[in-house]
């Protein structure tokens, strides 16, 4: 490997390990609610606010941000929003202290647009740093830094706020993107990161781009896939319990299976798309929404057994194989110096898909005292997913 791969590869990871930090700094309050709605005397849904005021803030900021970045050096942004990411963790801390749930509410908010830029320029750097036919690898693994940051906060959660508080999650969690950032900085001095050396676009070229048919169609895609997935991760709990008896810890184990496959799953998408299908992204999204389809009408009728088990596995890892890819994607349709607002766009989309699929399910289960709606809504999504999957072409390249 030579010297100047070795420091490409040390920029990946370390931004791998800041957005873990960061995923599991957005994730820390679904570990510790029950404490949280204790503490400051607050109900279930205003507790699980904390979680969703972020998805909001990213889904509304998306592309905006996306705008900014593909003007601007994505290394210097990144530094710029893990401070404030950090500053946003420090005045959760502080709210929570003082048992100030509007101000803990607003610093979550705050928290929620330093991810999102920290998130798109993440993926813009590393983009830059590879050459074409390894962009898919590098960002589907720096994508399973998500489901890892997920995974690290419900583990380490918990046992933060045994020892200091559940107060200091927050800072505790972020802390280590600061000390990764600086790792970064360090090496990527000498790689040649997105947005460096190349032209501002102009508002008719951002204009083009808000027309163009398949960045819009990849967006939409990224829509349905992060819906299926915010559905799985939020209701299969409740589904478990409720439908087939199994205890609380006995649901959570099942239910922390989703973050863990995915992990392995965006890992995936990216070899699979370069050595079984030539570097061709179309085949990968319609296998992920044509396996999602049957077995998420399955799941909503079989019994208790193996069978369940092995569903399952699959709707973890296929909710997730498809979503990493689409990062590539819809990167590939988008003129060279307005990507970062292509992957804006599909953020955008993706992240209010993730904000509205857990309440559209809770609305259908409330309604109909059942979950089979719920799952026929679900189903509704991949379908939808599969058929606009089949009409997406492969980008030129």
């Amino acid at each position: 490997m030579t010297a100047l791969l070795e420091r490409r590869w040390r920029v990946m990871v370390a931004l791998w390990l800041v957005l873990v930090s960061m995923s599991a700094y957005e994730i820390v309050p679904a570990s510790v609610l029950l404490l949280i709605i204790e503490d400051l005397s607050i109900s279930a849904s205003a507790a699980s606010w904390l979680i969703s005021v972020q998805l909001l803030a990213m889904a509304l900021l998306a592309i905006p941000a996306g705008m900014i970045l593909d003007q601007r050096d994505n290394r210097f942004i990144s530094l710029v929003a893990v401070c404030a990411l950090f500053g946003a963790a420090v005045w959760s801390w502080w709210a929570a202290v003082g048992g100030e749930y509007y101000s803990l509410l607003a610093s979550r908010l705050f928290g929620g647009v330093a991810a999102v830029v920290l998130w798109t320029a993440s993926v813009n750097v590393v983009s830059g740093v590879f050459a074409d036919d390894r962009q898919a690898t590098a960002v589907g693994f720096v994508s399973t830094a998500i489901p890892a940051g997920f995974v690290f906060g419900q583990l380490f959660g918990p046992q933060i706020a045994t020892a200091y508080g559940w107060e200091m999650t927050f800072p505790i969690l972020a802390a280590p993107a600061v000390v990764m950032m600086a790792v970064f900085a360090l090496d990527s001095r000498s790689v040649s990161p997105a947005a460096t050396g190349r032209q501002a676009p102009v508002w008719s070229e951002f204009r083009t781009l808000f027309r163009n048919r398949n960045v819009l169609l990849v967006s939409v895609m990224g829509f349905l896939a992060l819906s299926l997935s915010m559905f799985y991760n939020s209701w299969l709990p409740s589904f478990l319990v409720d439908q087939f008896g199994f205890s609380l810890a006995g649901s959570g184990m099942l239910a922390a299976i989703f973050p863990a496959i995915g992990i392995v799953a965006r890992a995936a998408s990216g070899p699979i798309s370069f050595r079984l299908f030539g570097g061709r992204r179309q085949p990968v999204v319609v296998a992920s929404f044509a396996v999602l389809l049957p077995t998420t009408v399955v799941i909503a009728y079989v019994g208790r057994g193996a069978i369940l088990y092995v569903l399952l596995v699959l709707a973890g890892f296929f909710t997730q194989f498809g979503i990493a890819l689409m990062y590539t994607y819809v990167r590939e349709f988008a003129a060279k110096n307005v990507v970062a607002t292509a992957l804006a766009i599909l953020n955008a989309l993706g992240f209010f898909g993730a904000f509205t699929a857990p309440i559209i399910a809770g609305v259908l289960i409330d309604q109909t005292d059942s979950y089979v709606a719920a799952f026929g809504y679900a189903s509704a999504l991949a379908l939808l997913g599969l058929a606009l999957a089949l009409r997406t072409p492969e980008p030129v390249r």
